[in-house]
């Protein structure tokens, strides 16, 4: 099976401005999601989609394609599955219009690496599975509705958290990869459809970048990891 890489980094943010380009462990957080899939082996091209011309250059010097995100679909309100369809079209006729599959790797995943994309992709052909998403477990105790509470787990009984590890478990989405066969994503217009496998992923490689906060984590988390490596 072949597989392209699909990079989506507008130059526009919400929560922290200029995020893509912003300084993670000495590298703009979008280098670590392209570094990850330049370097994972079941990886046939990468291509970076993008609206920002700091972002292109990015990319251009470490050699992905590249393809011009429209500014109606670079907006807050535009869909990453819109800027998925969109780099289908502007590939349309070309060798690699063939592949199989299309692999999302959104850049505010910093900590998912070439070895997470080759086994989230070993599984997905494994499953023999039409989509797959990247997970987190959560061991966390859950409640919703601020006005009128309620507990999403027995309070009255309250499990310790080796005993819900060891039981029931509870999957969060955590934004990393995202694995799409083209054929069907091309007629559901959405990422995940038909059969569907996930690929659990460590907590602390979760962590999916929207607030300062989790920036500086990355940063921390990324810096001792280079520590290690040396």
């Amino acid at each position: 099976m072949s597989y392209i890489a699909i990079i989506p980094a507008r130059g526009g943010s919400k929560g922290i401005i200029g995020k893509n380009t912003r300084l993670v462990a000495g590298e703009p957080m979008v280098a670590w999601t392209l570094n990850a899939a330049i370097h994972a082996r079941s990886i046939d091209r990468c291509i970076l989609t993008t609206d920002d011309p700091l972002i292109a250059d990015i990319g251009r010097d470490r050699g992905v394609s590249l393809i011009h995100r429209p500014s109606h679909l670079a907006g807050d309100s535009a869909t990453t599955e819109s800027a998925m369809l969109h780099v289908l079209e502007e590939i349309e006729g070309t060798f690699d219009a063939a592949a199989d599959s299309l692999v999302l790797l959104q850049p505010t995943s910093p900590l998912r690496n070439a070895a997470d994309i080759d086994e989230a992709v070993k599984l997905y052909e494994h499953r023999k599975a039409d989509s797959l998403l990247s997970v987190a477990q959560s061991h966390h105790f859950y409640w919703k509705d601020l006005d009128e509470p309620k507990a999403l787990y027995d309070f009255q009984r309250r499990p310790r958290r080796q005993d819900m590890k060891r039981q029931e478990k509870y999957f969060k989405e955590n934004g990393a990869i995202y694995i799409s066969r083209v054929s069907g994503f091309l007629e559901n217009k959405n990422r995940l459809f038909g059969s569907i496998a996930i690929y659990p992923m460590l907590e602390k490689s979760s962590i999916e970048i929207d607030e300062e906060w989790e920036l500086e984590i990355a940063d921390f988390l990324l810096k001792t990891a280079m520590k290690v490596e040396k």
